[in-house]
């Protein structure tokens, strides 16, 4: 019997349309990506391209760089899979004069080792360390990171040995967005945000480099608390309403049937402050019906608690992997 069910993970992403694979020969192929690194279908919509190499032979880590519109390079990456980019391995990036500004170390898609970030003159600015899995061996992505060194514009040491003030500058024009007190490299006790015209913008109080609290001095003179930097969008009433949502709705086109057609949809939409579901648009290999489909129910969604970026509602990407198979 055919049937529609939500495949068990959800996922924040900023991946969101159609996906249009552009072969170069039989070994590689290129996407579109917008300024967000959102897939898009035709070049017109596109701020950069990404592409895949030797994707026809099985490997464990295949290569992937991203080109900028204007053909200069973005970045370098390894990817586990030769579908979709995650991260394994070595990666860097690189800003339009063709220096790199970043580069590091993925395991299991999560940063893991020595990571170093550049000035855009080409000084060195940070050098942290990662780790993907904490004491007990489990992967956990968000471990915080641990800051070692860190240097001015001009070179000169700031921060050696993880223990004292750290400045945490724009890449850009070097001002100062963010201070406070690193222990062992970790953040302790009270950290300050830095707006771009001086102000304090925020407070946070943290204990072996994890959040405990924080204030957010928005524009329009509010304070707001928060005990989490991102919060990402979520269902009202959480994974079973939205199951169930999916379930009533949800309906297996006629032509999939005739077909038997089958497969993966990852649904992908934007989720405005407000909570309303805008764009949705769908990859995968499934059939052009299925995706159809899929969007269709997204569409009639009701409205979801927004994504919180240090407690204030903001817009972000959610994407929903939705599988059209037999049950068994």
């Amino acid at each position: 019997m055919k049937s529609v069910f939500l495949s068990c993970c959800f996922a924040l992403c900023n991946v969101a349309a159609i996906a249009q694979h552009y072969k170069i020969d039989e070994h590689s192929y290129y996407v579109y990506l917008n300024e967000r690194k959102v897939e898009v279908p035709v070049k017109e919509q596109a701020s950069y391209v990404r592409t895949f190499f030797n994707t026809d032979t099985v490997k464990p880590v295949y290569e992937v760089r991203d080109y900028r519109i204007n053909g200069k390079l973005f970045s370098i990456a390894g990817s586990a899979s030769p579908d979709q980019l995650k991260y394994e391995g070595p990666a860097m990036w690189f800003n339009e004069a063709g220096k790199v500004v970043k580069r590091g170390t993925y395991r299991n898609g999560a940063p893991d080792g020595s990571w170093l970030s550049y000035y855009d003159n080409g000084r060195l600015k940070t050098e942290c360390v990662a780790s993907a899995y904490d004491e007990k061996g489990k992967l956990n992505p968000n471990l915080p990171w641990r800051v070692i060194n860190s240097w001015d514009s001009a070179g000169r040491p700031e921060l050696t040995g993880g223990n004292g003030v750290y400045l945490l500058r724009d890449d850009s024009v070097y001002a100062v967005k963010e201070r406070g007190i690193l222990k062992d490299g970790l953040r302790e006790g009270v950290w300050e945000g830095v707006a771009k015209d001086g102000r304090k913008s925020y407070q946070e109080n943290y204990v072996q480099g994890n959040l405990v609290n924080g204030v957010l001095y928005d524009t329009d003179g509010k304070e707001i608390l928060y005990t989490q930097i991102n919060t990402p969008a979520t269902f009202k009433g959480g994974a079973d309403a939205l199951a169930s949502f999916l379930s009533r709705t949800m309906r297996y086109p006629r032509s999939a049937v005739l077909n038997n057609e089958m497969g993966e949809v990852a649904v992908s939409f934007l989720i405005d402050a407000a909570g309303h579901v805008k764009d949705p648009v769908a990859t995968g290999q499934a059939s052009d019906a299925l995706k159809k489909e899929a969007i269709r129910v997204i569409r009639l969604s009701p409205r979801w608690h927004p994504a919180k970026v240090r407690g204030k509602a903001t817009a972000d990407y959610f994407i929903l992997p939705i599988r059209f198979g037999e049950i068994l």
